[in-house]
């Protein structure tokens, strides 16, 4: 890349219901660990939604946001021996360090205060100890091309959250489960419990296309709109479900609810 070249990033400037696409320095490799990738897709989490309220972050400002990425290789530091120029790749947004940065997390796109890793919603990003903080997307089934990133996507944290939900939540095969929201996690979760051998599992939500969906994948939608939520799935399950989780979040949550 030519010397001192520039790129496209959102960053956070600390101005709420604020983002600003501006012209920063594009990363370079600054260990032999190191990879730079150029993002073809990122994502929009909810958790860039409490830094864009004010709520989250760093209070060190200005820094780029983002931390779910797909792209492709472009720079390859001397010591890594797992990734090439070339190869698709997912940037999962959980940073291992190797113990040996001096911060308590590392963290893309939450500024210093998190171990700033640079955001993803960048036209490129540097990835520290890359052979540990990169995921090939594989070349052998013909889905390493831009066509399918936004299947990949979801792998580098939502699906990871939904997946760490199930877990914690004690799921054996053969559970019931009622998963409260249809967003990208709760469909995520009510997918999760059924590759994980859930007898039944019920998704609720009010949005007609996040029900379909959840009804398309195999769980059974339950529109909170239509009556009470848990006396819909008392009336099929009559000692309860198993396992249940909430996926909706605690800004959905009404202030007397």
């Amino acid at each position: 890349m030519a010397l001192n070249a520039t790129m496209r990033a959102v960053l956070w400037a600390g101005i709420p219901f604020q983002m600003n696409v501006m012209n920063i320095p594009i990363p370079t490799i600054q260990s032999p660990t190191d990879t730079v990738v150029k993002i073809t897709t990122a994502g929009i989490c909810g958790t860039d939604l409490h830094v864009y309220y004010g709520v989250y972050g760093s209070a060190d400002v200005p820094y780029t946001i983002g931390h779910e990425g797909v792209g492709v290789v472009v720079e390859v530091g001397s010591a890594v021996s797992n990734f090439q120029v070339g190869d698709r790749v997912i940037i999962p947004d959980s940073v291992d360090d190797k113990g040996l940065l001096q911060v308590d997390r590392v963290s893309y796109g939450l500024g210093n205060e998190y171990g700033d890793a640079g955001g993803l919603q960048a036209e490129y990003a540097r990835v520290a100890w890359s052979d540990s903080n990169l995921m090939a997307i594989p070349a052998i089934n013909g889905t390493n091309t831009a066509e399918y990133d936004n299947d990949y996507l979801l792998v580098g944290d939502i699906w990871g959250t939904a997946w760490g939900a199930i877990d914690y939540s004690g799921f054996q095969p053969g559970d019931s489960v009622a998963v409260f929201g249809a967003g990208p996690v709760g469909l995520l979760a009510a997918y999760t419990a059924l590759l994980h051998g859930a007898s039944r599992v019920y998704s609720v939500d009010h949005v007609p296309e996040r029900l379909a969906i959840a009804e398309s994948i195999g769980a059974i939608p339950i529109n909170f709109n239509n009556s009470d939520p848990v006396q819909q799935i008392m009336a099929q399950e009559l000692g309860g479900v198993t396992r249940s989780l909430d996926c909706v979040g605690y800004e959905a949550v009404e202030i007397h609810g």
